[in-house]
């Protein structure tokens, strides 16, 4: 009889220790499928996701996760080495940004490329777009001012300045103070992208847009279509275009 009974509690001191082995490798396996943390605990890093937040140190104005350029190639590879080390992500950004300064973004204005366009915009823009006309390659560079009035109902924080091509530079005014004229993150144009200001509930902000009718030289004359993008990451991620239009002459 006692030897009955003690194989019961045997058995069930089984079944609650496979039951633990079972929660626990389930925990874990979730924990493995959204990158938070590897076996041993650790924050999982991903090289991948890294790529995206260093510019490639050629001065190409591109992602390394974009350019196959030595230097991008490169910099992958101290990347991979990095994170095949099992550091944390904050011990692996530390590394990158000893070798690399400012190249390295934790915010990359790549992930905001996907972000909707206009959706929900949080800027009332006046006009919404501008039409040069005919414009003559040889009378040189033309510009139009917009008005950028925040509707968000909220303080904006705006992240960066895109163009559409290199011919096409934009410079956000606002308290006196404007940035650079930006120009095509990916691909050459202005200087670095990055270029951010808090514009409160309300308030007005300004973007001057220029665009070079002979960038191109004769091919690009015709009508030409082209953008410039506000990105905004604070009260949410999206970003505003502006459309300009024109046809270019000789």
């Amino acid at each position: 009889m006692n030897s009955l009974w003690n194989s019961t509690i045997l058995w069930r001191k089984i079944a609650l220790i496979l039951i633990f082995l079972l929660l626990f490798f389930q925990f874990f396996d979730v924990k493995l499928k959204t990158g938070a943390m590897n076996i041993f605990g650790v924050e999982q890093v991903y090289a991948a996701d890294l790529y995206d937040m260093i510019l490639c140190p050629s001065g190409c104005g591109m992602p390394i996760s974009q350019c196959d350029m030595p230097e991008s190639r490169e910099a992958k590879a101290y990347v991979d080495s990095l994170v095949s080390q099992n550091l944390s992500k904050k011990e692996v950004l530390v590394a990158l940004k000893e070798k690399y300064g400012s190249l390295v973004n934790e915010d990359p204005l790549i992930s905001y490329k996907d972000a909707q366009s206009n959706a929900e915009g949080v800027f009332a823009i006046e006009p919404n777009s501008f039409d040069f006309g005919t414009i003559s390659m040889k009378d040189g560079k033309v510009r139009k001012t917009f008005t950028l009035k925040n509707i968000s109902g909220q303080t904006i924080v705006t992240r960066a300045i895109d163009t559409s091509c290199m011919c096409t530079k934009a410079s956000l005014t606002y308290g006196g103070i404007s940035s650079p004229f930006l120009g095509m993150t990916h691909g050459g144009g202005g200087p670095s992208p990055d270029w951010g200001v808090e514009i409160p509930k309300g308030k007005n902000a300004e973007i001057t847009i220029e665009f070079d009718p002979a960038a191109h030289g004769k091919a690009g004359i015709g009508p030409i279509k082209r953008t410039a993008e506000i990105y905004v990451k604070s009260p949410k991620k999206i970003k505003q275009h502006i459309e300009i239009t024109a046809n270019v002459v000789e």
